[in-house]
C-alpha cells in the first residue's frame, strides 16, 4: 500500500471558502398566528374555561362508518359473487352493495310492500281479541350467524327512506327489508 494518506471523496477546500454562498438562501420563518377565540354566545352556558385536549379515540368516534344491513349468509355469499363478476366484466360500472339494495328494493316495491301487510283480523261474533297471525314470522332467525352488509354507495336520503319503507311496510327494522328484497332481486328461496 502506499503511505499517501486516503482523503474522502469531497474536499471542502475544492471549492474555496465559503460553500454557503453557492446554496440557496432559506425561506424566512413564518410568524405564528394566535387563534381567534369567538367568544360564547349570550344564550349558551358558560363552558369550563379550561377545556381538555380531544384524544385521538375521540376524533375517531366523530367518524361514522357507512350504514349497514345484516342479512343471511347466503344472501352475503350471493350478493358478494354477483358484485365480484361485475367487477371482473365491467369494472367501471360495477355497482356497490348499496346500489345492488337500491335496484332490489326498487324492483320488488310492491311484493314487498305487501309481504309484511298483516290482514286487518276481523273479530268473529264469537271472539273477543283479534289475534297475530302465526304464519307471519315475528323474528328473523338464522341457522348461523348473520353477515353485515356495508350500505355503502347510498345518500343519507336514501338511508331515510330505506328506514321509511321498512316501517310503512312493517318489515320490522332495515336487515328484514333489505334480506327479503335482496332474496327476491337474486332468486334466493327461503331455507
Amino acid at each position: 500500500m502506499s503511505s499517501t494518506k486516503r482523503r474522502g471523496a469531497f474536499d471542502p477546500n475544492a471549492l474555496g471558502g465559503d460553500i454557503d454562498s453557492l446554496l440557496p438562501q432559506s425561506p424566512p420563518r413564518p410568524t405564528p398566528i394566535r387563534p381567534v377565540q369567538a367568544s360564547p354566545a349570550p344564550d349558551e352556558p358558560a363552558r369550563a374555561s379550561v377545556s381538555a385536549p380531544q384524544s385521538a379515540s375521540a376524533v375517531r368516534s366523530a367518524r361514522s362508518a357507512p350504514p349497514e344491513a345484516v342479512v343471511a349468509p347466503e344472501v352475503y355469499q350471493t350478493l358478494r359473487k354477483l358484485t365480484m363478476r361485475e367487477r371482473q366484466e365491467k369494472p367501471d360500472r360495477a355497482r356497490s352493495y348499496g346500489q345492488v339494495v337500491l335496484d332490489a328494493v326498487e324492483a320488488h316495491a310492491d311484493d314487498l310492500a305487501s309481504h309484511w301487510r298483516e290482514t286487518a283480523a276481523v273479530p268473529a261474533a264469537s271472539r273477543l281479541f283479534r289475534r297475530v297471525d302465526p304464519s307471519q314470522p315475528r323474528r328473523r332467525r338464522h341457522a348461523s350467524s348473520p353477515a353485515r352488509i356495508p350500505l355503502a354507495g347510498i345518500i343519507p336520503e336514501d338511508i331515510r327512506q330505506l328506514d321509511t319503507l321498512a316501517t310503512e311496510w312493517g318489515a320490522g327494522s332495515r336487515s328484514a327489508l333489505v334480506e327479503e328484497a335482496l332474496r327476491r332481486y337474486l332468486k334466493i328461496s327461503h331455507k
